[in-house]
């Protein structure tokens, strides 16, 4: 049952560093340009899933996204785990805003996250456990090192679906990892910032998860996982700064309602995977998420062969290397990007 928002945000607010440029890997830019991994410091990240076509855009697009940076905070007002669009192509509404996460190993525990807040503050600072940030194809791949411990986390979205997967796998350690996730939520379209004076949302437990309705008439949207438990809550925080908003003359800061906190616990070798979708039977089956993703990747990879193949030359070994990615199955995939501010 949910419980009376406070009319305050918890002591600690949590903030992100400012060195990053924006870099995002969108669907509908002309150009195609191949990543390797890069430095934390230079980029961050922004995975795009348009699914209907539209002048310049993939033709699968319906106008739903995620997007983010490689620390894990957020600068724009556009940044989100889950922009679903509920009249395609158009009326993007922010449900799931981001995860705190924190991994317990052994005593030790470390924080995962990064967000910054308006005070300035920067906690926790999960961007200092991260070994790399990359592309596997489309997908944003995460690798936090902590201790011996190694863990992976990647992003992606399901084709025609307002529906993303977030998956976690603990690819090294000696015992076994603990997570717990603070999930972030809202209920605003991707233009505006939310307040959450006296918002009183509905969460209640599901099968698998969570589901949350914002005010009466709204669309549902859930938290699942077919591994994690969840715990429901309702605590606002508040004044989460938006530092690239604040460049533009706009509200730099809003409020996030924790709707929920997962655990799980993960051996080397094993994946959690949450889903985040308005819809109640979305899909839960990893092997078969990450299958349709692949399948998606490879077709993209085949349209810009079949465009570029008489007027790109083959591209030597090295730039094959950063061109190519092996996705399950050993099939090549290929992320579109372009560099903007």
């Amino acid at each position: 049952m949910a419980t009376t928002a406070p009319g305050l945000a918890p002591a600690t607010r949590r903030g992100g560093p400012d060195w990053w440029q924006n870099f995002w890997s969108r669907a509908e830019r002309k150009t195609c340009r191949f990543l390797p991994k890069f430095n934390l410091e230079e980029k961050s990240w922004a995975t795009w899933s348009w699914r209907k076509a539209a002048s310049g855009w993939l033709p699968t697009a319906i106008g739903g996204f995620a997007s983010g940076t490689a620390a894990g905070t957020s600068t724009r007002r556009y940044h989100g785990l889950l922009m679903a669009s509920l009249q395609p192509p158009s009326d993007r509404t922010l449900f799931v805003v981001g995860i705190d996460e924190t991994a317990r190993y052994g005593e030790a525990s470390f924080p995962l996250a990064t967000n910054r807040w308006l005070s300035g503050d920067v906690s926790p600072k999960g961007y200092l456990q991260m070994e790399s940030f990359h592309l596997e194809g489309t997908k944003p791949v995460w690798r936090y090192a902590f201790a011996d411990a190694l863990l992976e986390k990647r992003v992606w979205m399901k084709q025609g679906k307002n529906t993303t997967f977030v998956e976690y796998a603990l690819a090294r350690g000696n015992s076994p990892v603990a997570i717990e996730g603070k999930i972030l939520v809202s209920y605003r379209d991707f233009h505006a910032t939310t307040h959450g004076d006296g918002w009183q949302m509905k969460i209640e437990p599901v099968e698998n998860g969570i589901r949350v309705v914002a005010f009466d008439g709204a669309t549902p949207f859930f938290l699942k996982s077919a591994s994690a438990a969840f715990e429901p809550r309702h605590e606002w925080y508040r004044d989460f700064s938006l530092p690239a908003e604040r460049e533009r003359g706009l509200d730099d800061h809003e409020d996030r309602l924790l709707a929920a906190v997962f655990h799980a616990r993960l051996a080397v070798g094993e994946k959690l995977t949450l889903v985040f979708s308005t819809e109640p039977q979305a899909l839960l089956d990893r092997e078969q998420a990450r299958e349709l993703q692949a399948n998606h990747d490879l077709k993209l990879f085949q349209a810009w062969q079949k465009r570029h193949s008489e007027t790109v030359a083959t591209p030597a070994d090295d730039e094959t290397r950063l061109a190519v990615a092996a996705c399950p199955g050993g099939r090549p995939v290929y992320c579109q990007a372009r560099a903007a501010r």
